[in-house]
């Protein structure tokens, strides 16, 4: 594809580590989603079966609050991956060392769930988001790959969930408990943390703020 580099940059590097620094750069620090989406979609229609290019253009539609179609991204590519579990989420790293495919084939199906639970709650379909919590819940990633991070997932929907329901003594109990997990933000929390409904609530804010503070903490 001729403009492929430029679109995922991380298809180069030989690692996981670079891969995730590679991913949140991309997909966090890009102040142009209208081009970015623009260019996947392009990117999609030229290799369809590159499921990588849905968590990528449904990521951009989730921080710009295009919920329905950030969902149909994920789902598509939760879907097409349950039907054939021997198809690569990202077909461009194949035959690479050092890369542990499994994992990071994990990794985005779990973050895919993660991403479309926020999206179900920021629409009001609570019931949908509340299977995607379960999902999470019931994960192995956590405990085959000891990392006690991805505890955190769960947590954080429950915490978007009492801010959308606006009970936000609760909201307050999820943020505490995600802080107790680690003080260090997870990976997409800073951009995550600005799709939150209700978050300038006067109780909530100013309490996020001084534990934050407390922490060291900058959202």
């Amino acid at each position: 594809m001729k403009n492929q580099r430029n679109i995922i940059p991380y298809y180069e590097f030989k690692d996981i580590d670079q891969i995730e620094v590679s991913l949140l750069d991309y997909l966090c620090n890009n102040n142009n989603r209208n081009k970015v989406i623009k260019e996947l979609t392009i990117a999609i229609m030229d290799d369809h079966n590159d499921l990588s290019l849905f968590f990528l253009r449904g990521f951009n539609y989730l921080m710009k609050s295009e919920f329905k179609k950030a969902i149909k991204d994920f789902s598509n590519l939760i879907s097409r991956k349950l039907k054939n579990n021997n198809m690569k989420i990202f077909p461009r790293l194949q035959n690479k060392e050092n890369i542990d495919y499994l994992y990071l084939d994990e990794l985005c199906i779990y973050r895919s769930h993660f991403f479309r639970a926020i999206a179900f709650i920021s629409i009001g379909e609570m019931k949908s988001a509340f299977e995607e919590e379960r999902y999470l819940i019931r994960s192995d990633i956590s405990w085959n790959y000891r990392n006690k991070i991805f505890l955190i997932y769960p947590i954080f929907v429950k915490l978007f969930q009492s801010l959308y329901s606006k009970k936000y003594d609760i909201a307050l109990e999820e943020y505490s408990r995600i802080r107790d997990i680690s003080v260090e933000l997870f990976d997409y929390e800073k951009e995550l943390f600005k799709l939150l409904p209700n978050k300038e609530e006067k109780f909530f804010s100013t309490s996020i703020k001084l534990l934050n503070l407390s922490l060291g903490i900058s959202l």
